[in-house]
Formats: C-alpha cells, structure tokens, sequence
C-alpha cells in the first residue's frame, strides 16, 4: 500500500482523528508498508499518553527536531505537532531530497495544509490524509482543486462520504506508480472493507 521511502502530511483540526490514525498506522506498519520500516523515530513537541504506548511497541521517541544524523539511522520519521519549532528549510529538505536520498519516509503531522511554511512539503508529498474538518473545508476545496482540477466535484464527494462519521479520514495517493483510479479511498486498516472512490 504505502512504498516507502514516501512522503507524507496528516491534516486535520484538533480532535479531528490524527492521531489515532497515527498510531493505528504504526500499529500495523508491517502490513502497510513495503519494504517494512525496522527503525521508526517519533518526534513530538508535547509529552502525551501515546509517547509511552509508542515506547512499549519499540519505536523510538524524541522530544523536539531531529538532528540529520539522528534521522538516517531510521527508515520511518514521524514529525507530531512540530509545526511552531520546525525551520522551514529543514522540512523542505526532508519532503525534496531528504526522504529520497537518506532512504526515510516522512511523515508530518499538522492542524492547516495551507498553514505557514509547509507549501514545498504539501506539494511533494506522496500521501495526504485528511480527516474530517468543518472549519477546513476551505483547504479542502483548493487543495482538491490543485490535484484534481478537472473532477473537483468527484474529489469533494469522495472527501464528504469518507469522512461523513467521527475519526474518519480519506487517504489521497498522489505516488507516481499508483493507478489513477486508486488515488482516493478510506478504511485502508486490516480487517476494514476499504474503499476505492472512482472517477465516473
């Protein structure tokens, strides 16, 4: 499903289900990711409950940005909630030729795709997640105009179904290798029914 080294940006309002998609991701890395990361580092502004969660399932934890060095001895980096202590050319760097070169999939979490200094990563990005966001839908609209500027309406139903209960999130493949009519689905875990949205 996800080839790594990948890119990826996780948005959505606070409360919205970032991370507890996050985590059920991690959980189920094995299945989701190929080739399977042995090394995840987990980066977080804040101390909270899931950093002790995240340590009991051998992912390694740091609070803060990174040094490079630090990044290249993993093959997963999680940046949670370091939207305010992040340089901009640092997360540029990782979304351009970063990822690639040092073979690490980036993943970024943050509460506004269209938030300050994350333009270079949105538009490298693999993946967008997108969970549901009633104050967002603003974003949404442009961003889906961005991507799909020819099926806006397509990709507006897709994100308004697949998002239409609590938690629920729809998961956007812009890889270079995906099939066009993969590029949007939801419900991707093991043991859920997933769903693809077609274009007509």
């Amino acid at each position: 499903m996800f080839k790594a080294p990948f890119t990826m940006v996780i948005s959505g309002a606070t409360g919205s289900g970032k991370t507890q998609w996050l985590m059920k991701f991690l959980a189920n890395c094995e299945q989701l990711v190929e080739p399977v990361p042995n090394k995840i580092l987990y980066c977080f502004g804040e101390m909270n409950e899931n950093i002790f969660k995240l340590k009991e399932m051998g992912i390694t934890t740091y609070n803060g940005v990174p040094e490079v060095e630090l990044i290249k001895q993993h093959q997963l980096l999680v940046l949670d909630d370091l939207m305010l202590n992040i340089p901009v050319e640092f997360l540029d760097l990782l979304f351009t030729r970063g990822s690639h070169n040092w073979g690490v999939s980036v993943i970024f979490v943050t509460q506004s795709l269209y938030g300050r200094d994350i333009k270079t990563a949105r538009a490298n990005a693999h993946y967008i997640l997108l969970t549901k966001n009633p104050q967002g839908l603003l974003q949404v609209r442009t961003l889906g105009s961005q991507l799909f500027p020819k099926m806006l309406n397509y990709f507006l139903e897709a994100y308004r179904d697949a998002t239409s209960e609590q938690f629920s999130y729809l998961l956007i493949n812009m890889h270079p290798s995906t099939e066009e009519n993969l590029r949007l689905s939801t419900k991707i875990f093991p043991g859920e029914k997933q769903t693809i949205y077609l274009p007509l």
